[in-house]
């Protein structure tokens, strides 16, 4: 996108390419992106169901587990949602071009979107920030004791804690590797889908409540009664006459009521 506002939406944009979500993107690329992106929610689902039928055997242990089987289905239905309304996405950034090249004149109407459109950027950075330092140590806590078990080897493998929802105790073993990367992975893509997503209708409804609020200001002009608006009228072309007053030695002009001039 190229008009006067690009500038607030523009780590939205980065991370919409990041994901294969921008709509105005539909290369090659980007398809091989998508179809990367949901292969590895499928089967990140797949080896946690895999882990219930193999591993739980009490209600707990089910309920545990089915909270992970819930947020990656969450991640696949939020992303498949996403792709499947690409051109509604991109029409409404379209209105959005729109709105912007329309009161690109307008200085008042202008700071309020800019004001609306800015605090949505600031909320974008804040959220990307939070995530990126999330993922980073959520990777970290999981795999700092893989390593230490590579390094420092015991009798016992060591145990850790999956940071999440719940609290699921997995045993490291040669076969179970696989699952602990692919849990990672799952995790930090799907975490950075919803940041994407959500961020992306954030500052779409931050742009829309600035359009409201800018049409609250015009509306204002129209309900006032019709006296109200013929005495606004009167104030605003009076103010625009000098007014004169010869006090003997200068005149002072009063120009709208703003400026004075002293004319010797």
């Amino acid at each position: 996108m190229d008009f006067l506002g690009s500038k607030y939406y523009n780590i939205n944009q980065q991370l919409l390419l990041l994901t294969g979500l921008w709509p105005y993107e539909k290369s090659k690329l980007t398809i091989i992106l998508n179809f990367y992106m949901l292969a590895v929610f499928i089967v990140g689902l797949i080896i946690q169901l895999t882990n219930i039928f193999i591993s739980v055997y009490n209600i707990d242990d089910f309920i545990s587990y089915s909270a992970y089987v819930i947020i990656t289905t969450m991640y696949i239905l939020k992303y498949c949602t996403f792709c499947c309304q690409s051109k509604k996405m991109k029409t409404l950034f379209e209105l959005v071009k729109h709105d912007w090249n329309d009161i690109q004149h307008n200085e008042n109407e202008l700071d309020v979107l800019q004001s609306r459109t800015s605090t949505g950027k600031l909320i974008t950075i804040v959220a990307t920030i939070i995530i990126i330092m999330t993922s980073i140590l959520f990777a970290v806590s999981q795999l700092l004791p893989v390593i230490i078990d590579i390094m420092i080897p015991v009798n016992e493998s060591r145990s850790t804690h999956l940071a999440n929802m719940t609290f699921i105790i997995i045993r490291y073993n040669n076969s179970s590797y696989f699952a602990l990367f692919s849990l990672i992975i799952v995790n930090i893509l799907g975490a950075i889908v919803m940041t994407t997503t959500e961020t992306t209708y954030m500052i779409l409804c931050q742009h829309l409540v600035g359009m409201f609020t800018i049409a609250g200001y015009s509306a204002k002009w129209y309900e006032a009664p019709v006296w109200i608006q013929k005495l606004y009228l009167f104030l605003m072309i009076e103010t625009t006459i000098d007014l004169k007053i010869i006090l003997g030695f200068y005149t002072p002009s009063i120009e709208g009521f703003f400026r004075v001039s002293i004319i010797c």
